[in-house]
């Protein structure tokens, strides 16, 4: 198989596994795309239990006119129920083997991967297509390839059955799980019923959630209130904005230093991960993350301890993740900008927070709740109230800006309401004079605007140029742009600028 051939059907394959991990057909759409690289006629997964080598059969799809309707994952069960099960993911090789078998009178060809899953388990997964030899040594290397993704969406997919199965128990038999704190949450009624509803399941587990949305839809509240529904709502919620954490200083911040492990550590520090065990770490805008810190924060996941810089020794560490983004982060890492291991390890339980054009029925109350705030802190003695007109025009407003940019326009129009001499503070509030346009114009005429990504490229090479492609040291791009050498790089790299000797060539 060609080399980009070979790419294209790891990333097809692996879009499909993972869209179907998340949905109730399970891997019924995975297998489905597999037919179309291979012949099956019937699909099986197990799960091999090390400890007494009993095998339970998770799914099993047929094509019923190729297929024995009546035959079941367990009758090849005996006959792979002596092979020694794989102990370690990250030790441990997957096993593909060849066969072929005689089912019901009829000869089929058959293909069996096994595969290191969780505590010590392995994965069972076989294939079968009717007639002899029909699978070969490139089939085996395409089913080899995909042995990672495979155990870590089977692990997804178990992960959340057994959520489901917990939260139908729970309310089936009056469990006292503590109730989730939502009072400060408008919407988790109407806009936001389907995350409050996804809060609720994954509230009993550990299980990391990644939560995705655009910018000002709330996340951090949603974090927030998952944090303090949890069993560990009586340990620390710590906050940390990726994008705000210079590329040298992610160590220390995120896994502390020992005193005097580099100029400036006058004394020892803990990093987030410690000041939040035994609670829950929030890690916001995780897509800003550089690729060493990607590296670092995976084997943290991975091994569940940390070492702070300069120290010798590993400090196990207990925290549940939260992750949140408004970055595409597929798309990053089909561009080579986030890594496809670690979005493995966040993507357990995926939430999607509605952006607030999607959720306008929680507008009013949104409103009312902002103008009690602002008008709070501006010390109104009264409350302004808000007419029908007005509210017609935060309704048909698009709001790109979400709840945070609502919230700053009702504060904006609030102060204006204040100074104007012709009211009073009991006087309806209106925004006539704010920008906001109506819902059927575009959101922002982008004709004539460059996209950041672009001006930022245009002015590397222009500081490139200057300097002949010297990055670091005196006269340098970074001492030109006031920038870290290893923090321009990387920013060099995002947009997509070539470095070094050979940047006019294209190569690195």
């Amino acid at each position: 198989m060609k080399a980009a051939s070979k790419n294209n059907f790891y990333q097809q394959a692996i879009d499909e596994l993972y869209r179907s991990a998340h949905t109730s057909n399970g891997m019924h759409r995975f297998v489905d795309f597999l037919r179309t690289h291979l012949p099956i006629d019937a699909f099986s997964l197990d799960i091999l239990d090390s400890s007494n080598n009993a095998m339970e059969n998770l799914i099993f799809i047929v094509q019923p006119e190729t297929f024995p309707p009546y035959f079941s994952g367990s009758k090849y069960c005996s006959s792979i129920s002596g092979i020694e099960p794989l102990s370690s993911v990250s030790t441990a090789s997957p096993a593909v083997d060849i066969d072929s078998e005689d089912i019901d009178g009829t000869l089929y060809s058959s293909i069996l991967m096994s595969l290191p899953f969780e505590n010590g388990n392995s994965l069972r997964i076989k294939l079968y297509a009717r007639g002899e030899q029909r699978y070969s040594n490139k089939h085996a290397s395409q089913l080899l390839s995909l042995h990672y993704p495979l155990a870590t969406a089977v692990g997804i997919m178990v992960k959340q059955s057994q959520l489901i199965s917990n939260s139908r128990l729970d309310s089936s038999s009056g469990s006292s799980a503590p109730p989730i704190e939502t009072k400060h949450i408008i919407g988790r009624d109407r806009g936001l019923k389907t995350v409050m509803d996804a809060i609720n399941v994954v509230r009993r587990t550990d299980s990391s959630v990644l939560l995705m949305g655009e910018t000002g839809t709330g996340k951090d509240i949603i974090a927030s209130a998952l944090h303090y529904g949890s069993s560990r709502n009586a340990g620390p919620f710590i906050k940390v904005n990726c994008g705000a954490i210079p590329i040298e200083l992610v160590d220390s911040e995120l896994f502390g230093h020992e005193k005097g492990s580099f100029t400036g550590a006058i004394q020892q520090k803990l990093g987030r991960f410690e000041r939040a065990d035994g609670g829950t770490l929030f890690l916001d805008e995780i897509g800003e993350l550089s690729p060493q810190a990607q590296v670092r924060l995976l084997r943290t996941l991975q091994n569940r301890e940390i070492e702070r810089v300069g120290g010798t020794r590993a400090i196990p560490v207990n925290v549940r993740i939260i992750c949140a983004t408004n970055r595409n982060l597929q798309q990053m890492i089909a561009e080579g900008e986030f890594r496809e291991d670690l979005w493995f390890r966040l993507n357990v339980f995926p939430i999607a927070v509605p952006p607030l054009r999607q959720r306008k029925e929680d507008i009013p109350s949104l409103a009312s709740y902002f103008i009690e705030k602002k008008s709070a802190e501006l010390r109104f003695h009264t409350l302004p109230e808000l007419d029908s007109s007005s509210l017609q025009q935060l309704v048909g407003y698009n709001w790109p800006g979400n709840v945070r940019e609502l919230e700053n326009v009702i504060e904006r129009a609030l102060i204006i309401h204040q100074a104007s001499p012709s009211t009073n503070q009991s006087a309806f509030v209106r925004f006539d004079a704010l920008p906001l346009q109506n819902h059927d114009a575009p959101l922002v005429q982008h004709n004539n605007i460059t996209r950041l990504k672009d001006f930022l490229a245009d002015q590397f090479h222009k500081t490139l140029a200057l300097t002949e492609g010297k990055i670091y040291g005196p006269g340098g791009a970074a001492e030109i742009l006031n920038i870290h050498p290893d923090t321009l790089r990387h920013k060099m790299k995002r947009a997509g600028v070539h470095y070094g000797r050979n940047r006019n060539t294209g190569e690195e």
